[in-house]
């Protein structure tokens, strides 16, 4: 008797745990989880269904795949190539990494033909690689305001100093700032912090 009371708590307490999850499935986010996991899962496993058969003769040619996102493609890669050659790699490593996995990413699945989750890689990576630059431009254009007012203060001090008439001085001071000035230009702002102090008077 005592048995078969504990079997229907035990089943009791089975449904409400049962219900419990099945309200928590269905309510609203959960819900759409759910939803939008399994509809990117069909669209992922079609998409490389669709691309494996499209290599097998006499099936292809009733296989229709999106067209591949070329145009993307090619800008994409010149802006990883940009992102390369600026200082995001030393000024900002973790995401320049991250960018660069993507980029690997998204060419192999452009190779596989799974055109449509490379074309939204693709698309990710160009916003990515986009904010990036722009965070590069705004630090480099702060450091050369920066270095272009010490450059400012210096020319003002050292002109101060010498006349036009002596020569030697005025040649050594006039050769001095337009190194200086040339570093400014090339970006070289941690050798033109370093020339600063090399005053030639």
């Amino acid at each position: 008797m005592v048995k078969i009371k504990l079997m229907n708590l035990l089943r009791s307490f089975r449904s409400l745990i049962f219900l419990f999850l099945l309200f928590l499935l269905t309510a609203c986010e959960p819900k759409k989880s759910i939803l939008n996991t399994f509809s990117n899962f069909k669209n992922t496993f079609v998409e490389r269904t669709k691309a494996k058969l499209s290599d097998i003769p006499f099936i292809k040619r009733y296989i229709k795949l999106p067209p591949p996102p070329k145009e993307l493609y090619e800008k994409t890669k010149i802006k990883v190539d940009e992102l390369k050659v600026s200082r995001a790699k030393d000024l900002y490593p973790n995401e320049y990494q991250s960018l660069l996995k993507k980029w690997e990413k998204a060419k192999d699945f452009y190779n596989k033909k799974y055109y449509s989750s490379a074309g939204k890689l693709l698309q990710e990576i160009q916003k990515e690689g986009d904010s990036l630059l722009t965070k590069v431009a705004e630090y480099e254009a702060n450091l050369r305001n920066k270095a272009f007012s010490e450059y400012k203060t210096k020319e003002a001090e050292l002109l101060s100093m010498v006349s036009s008439k002596e020569k030697d001085r005025y040649l050594r001071v006039k050769l001095y700032l337009w190194k200086l000035k040339n570093l400014i230009e090339m970006g070289e702002y941690e050798k033109f912090e370093r020339e600063l102090k090399n005053s030639p008077l």
